[in-house]
């Protein structure tokens, strides 16, 4: 179902329920309204709004409908464009885009959920720990590490085996690596150079999974390389992960409160917010928007329950827009009221720093994570 690019739209949120319903398209063309396979949303027109992807821009265009389409919080028009856009809501139904493998779905796992976002790392877990190698997870705190360390210890299909959770391993001496119960053992921010895990893959009766959280480096630099021994895997962040945030939404709000339902546009909200704290953010949003709704005798969890976000975004404006209401940092190329985010902007900067995020994020006052992603999005080239 996926276009020629490779990307796919898939229905993520239908009604008050999360889903996940990949596309079909023409091409590079989506036409989505009730008439489209997997779709039942009586608030949708038979034919609500087109979409279609045309080298690196997006036109969508609503086509006539009754209720209306929105492009990240923004209502179309007749035919709007974009470089980038993450989520479109048509009637009470939210649809993202996401590279997509034929037959992937998102499935309940050990209390999270795996969908085509996190397939490849999960697969490739699971091949490591058959193949009996240690594993390199990289990724960013609350994005799922232990999640991928208990499947690994899974895969391994020896029910005998302990599981050890290392915390801080990086402080601990040699000699406490001959405690450890035979097993796997995850040590979440373990350093290779570390006395402990020298000694620690010394011992043929463990298999080790290290997290190594590589938030900071240069835009488009390669991949971390895993030392001799070990598989690398990389664990993408949240915000990476649209098929699953509804599901995660929902599993948090039912634990606390199964009567409350969940609106659409709480559900859009959490899209478009990028997550940098990963799972345990979103589920303490959640709880404080179940908090807040039931103090006020609610019954309905909406957007405006998540106060923490006043500030970042309103209806009727995406996020991007409010990005570009942000100051310019002197000496950058600026026209009217273009944006610190624009991309004439951060190709500027990405000149005069080498291509180094950490200078450029601290040039703009914002982090590392947010010139990453201003970055994807502008698909700005290394070599330019």
């Amino acid at each position: 179902m996926a276009g020629p690019s490779g990307e796919t739209l898939a229905l993520v949120w239908s009604g008050a329920e999360p889903a996940f319903v990949p596309l079909a398209s023409d091409g590079d063309r989506w036409v989505i309204g009730r008439d489209t396979p997997g779709i039942a949303d009586s608030r949708m027109s038979r034919r609500h709004c087109e979409v279609e992807r045309r080298g690196a821009s997006w036109r969508i265009t609503d086509l006539g409908s009754a209720n209306g389409t929105s492009v990240d919080g923004k209502r179309v028009e007749g035919t709007l464009t974009f470089s980038f856009w993450r989520v479109l809501q048509v009637g009470r139904s939210l649809v993202v885009r996401l590279r997509y493998r034929e037959g992937a779905q998102v499935v309940a796992v050990d209390g999270g959920f795996v969908g085509p976002s996190l397939a490849s790392a999960w697969e490739t877990t699971a091949v490591a720990a058959r193949e009996g190698s240690h594993v390199m997870l990289v990724g960013w705190r609350g994005a799922g590490v232990e999640f991928l360390a208990r499947h690994y210890a899974r895969c391994r299909g020896r029910a005998d085996e302990a599981f050890t959770v290392v915390p801080d391993s990086h402080t601990l001496p040699r000699e406490a690596a001959a405690m450890l119960s035979s097993g796997v053992v995850f040590a979440p921010d373990a350093e290779f150079e570390s006395p402990w895990l020298a000694a620690a893959l010394g011992r043929a009766d463990l298999r080790l999974c290290v997290g190594f959280e590589d938030r900071v480096r240069r835009w488009g630099d390669p991949p971390r390389k895993a030392p001799h021994g070990f598989t690398s895997v990389t664990v993408p962040p949240l915000m990476e992960r649209p098929d699953e945030i509804p599901w995660r939404i929902a599993q948090a709000v039912r634990r606390i409160d199964p009567a409350l339902a969940v609106d659409v546009t709480l559900v859009e909200l959490c899209l478009l917010h990028d997550w940098y704290g990963g799972i345990p953010e979103l589920e303490r949003a959640c709880a404080e928007a179940v908090a807040a709704a039931k103090a006020a005798g609610k019954t309905v969890l909406k957007a405006r329950e998540l106060a923490r976000f006043e500030t970042h975004w309103e209806p009727g404006k995406t996020l991007w827009e409010k990005d570009d209401q942000l100051p310019f940092v002197s000496g950058a190329p600026r026209t009217g009221h273009r944006a610190l985010a624009s991309r004439e902007n951060l190709a500027w900067q990405w000149r005069e720093t080498g291509g180094d995020v950490a200078r450029i994020a601290a040039a703009l006052d914002v982090t590392p994570e947010a010139v990453a992603q201003w970055i994807r999005r502008h698909g700005i080239d290394p070599q330019e």
